[in-house]
Parts: structure tokens; C-alpha cells; sequence
């Protein structure tokens, strides 16, 4: 599978994480632009689909409702798993 469409099935699945909320965040076409960029940083620097989605939901631009510090450390943590699995350090991003 390529790059474009791993991207895309990780946004899709995102996307209908989000509309089967009972109340869905509204996001703007400037956080779906970001929401698509992460998610290909991701992929590329050796996150699995599931490690990008977790990682993504963290973002305020996917849920705006979730507390900074929660985020932040939840994205942590995930990064940690990746670089143990991958052997390599990762750039520091939002």
C-alpha cells in the first residue's frame, strides 16, 4: 500500500471516529489540512496506522476537548513506543 493511501485510510478512519460521536467536533479546513500533514509525518517516520491514529486523536485539531497536559503526554508515550519498535529518535512536532 502507498504512502497516499495508508494516509488516506488512517484520515477516513478518523473521520468516522469523529461523525460517530454524539456530538462530533466541528473542524475546520485548516485542521483537516494539519490532521492530513501529521498523519503523513507519521506514517513516513515508521508509525503503524493504529500508533498514528492514537497519536492523531491527541492533536487539538481533532479533539479540541482534550486537556493540553493529557495530550501531550498520551503523544508522549507514543512516541516512546515507536522509537523502542523503530530504534530511533523522532523530531519533537506540535
Amino acid at each position: 500500500m502507498s504512502l497516499e493511501e495508508d494516509a488516506q485510510g488512517v484520515f477516513e478512519a478518523l473521520m468516522w471516529a469523529n461523525e460517530s460521536r454524539d456530538e462530533p467536533f466541528e473542524i475546520s479546513q485548516y485542521d483537516l489540512d494539519v490532521i492530513q500533514k501529521v498523519i503523513k509525518e507519521c506514517l513516513l517516520e515508521g508509525f503503524t496506522r493504529i500508533e498514528t491514529i492514537r497519536y492523531t486523536r491527541c492533536l487539538e485539531h481533532y479533539n479540541p476537548e482534550l486537556e493540553e497536559d493529557i495530550a501531550l503526554r498520551r503523544m508522549s508515550k507514543i512516541r516512546e513506543v515507536v522509537e523502542t519498535r523503530t530504534g530511533r529518535k523522532h523530531a519533537k512536532r506540535m
